[in-house]
């Protein structure tokens, strides 16, 4: 099998577009997502309706949770005052339809299958939390400790925004990075594509271009703060964009 991995679209529509065209000219028969469709980006009802009606298993990640509970956080947000974050939040909410929104809300935090011969996970952060993150700078103590919590030889995640592909002893750690909002400097999407059998796993880190400064405009356009448009023409987090402004 050859199957597409991806995660954090976070409504960039252009960069998933831009990775489905890929995986589909390199032959994926198939397309896990490790959650995380929406947040910062300019299209987050177009991204779930685009993923939602392709033939994939999906997650949800921690900020497609965090969306869906807008309505019961925002008197404590606007109580402590809105952050940048809290802003992508509602916006995301509001602009979602009440059908995909309930469509979120029913997808589980992970999902369990078997292919080819292998158990494999699919969940957003690790086998033991949602927020997790898993990158290259894990451990491998670490690894082994997670790889015990299932019974799974494949695991695939997301969240941490770094992809990275890792054999710890009889298990696979595979993180395709973000289609839609890479930090790590280079503003290309990310994900991967997994070449499957029984007697092989092999993985590809992928990097796809697309029009980032389409996306920018758009954002502009909804008047969405600044620091999300920078967040995109520059493929880092809006942490970085805050520290960097505060300096």
């Amino acid at each position: 099998m050859i199957i597409a991995l991806i995660s954090d679209v976070h409504a960039n529509l252009t960069a998933l577009e831009a990775v489905l065209t890929s995986a589909q000219g390199l032959g994926a028969e198939a397309i896990w997502n490790a959650g995380d469709f929406v947040g910062y980006g300019p299209d987050p009802n177009e991204v779930v309706s685009r993923l939602r009606n392709l033939d994939a298993l999906h997650v949800a990640g921690n900020y497609d949770r965090k969306v869906l509970r807008v309505p019961e956080l925002m008197q404590k947000w606007m109580t402590d005052g809105l952050t940048l974050r809290h802003r992508a939040f509602i916006w995301a909410y509001q602009t979602l339809t009440e059908e995909n929104r309930q469509w979120l809300a029913n997808l589980p935090d992970r999902c369990r299958f078997d292919r080819e011969g292998f158990p494999i996970l699919l969940t957003h952060g690790s086998p033991e939390s949602i927020s997790e993150h898993l990158d290259t700078r894990t451990s491998f103590e670490r690894l082994v400790e997670l790889s015990k919590l299932t019974d799974a030889k494949l695991i695939v995640t997301g969240h941490s925004h770094k992809p990275y592909s890792r054999q710890i002893r009889n298990t696979w750690f595979i993180n395709p990075g973000s289609v839609g909002r890479s930090d790590d400097g280079d503003p290309r999407a990310s994900y991967a594509i997994l070449h499957l059998s029984p007697a092989q796993v092999s993985v590809d880190l992928m990097r796809v271009p697309y029009n980032t400064s389409a996306v920018a405009d758009r954002l502009v356009a909804q008047n969405q703060p600044l620091q999300f448009k920078e967040m995109f023409l520059r493929g880092v987090s809006l942490s970085q964009v805050l520290q960097e402004e505060a300096q």
